[in-house]
């Protein structure tokens, strides 16, 4: 079988709402989704990843201190 799921995404000033939950990001793949976004008031989904029971208190707080709210 052919698996399509995303594993990276690099985005710049995506500034909605959006969510990559049931994808194959690992910890740091989710890292740098946080690293790359913008100050916003939105939520990005990431519950169902391999690394999303990997993610630490540090990680969300890059996303959430640009506004953002991460649902796990």
């Amino acid at each position: 079988t052919t698996n399509n799921s995303l594993a990276t995404l690099r985005s710049s000033n995506l500034g909605v709402s959006f969510t990559v939950a049931g994808c194959h990001f690992s910890r740091a793949g989710l890292v740098q989704i946080f690293n790359d976004l913008p100050s916003a008031t939105a939520t990005v989904t990431v519950s169902t990843n391999p690394g999303t029971p990997d993610l630490t208190a540090a990680d969300l707080l890059i996303a959430t201190n640009k506004g953002w709210t991460v649902t796990t």
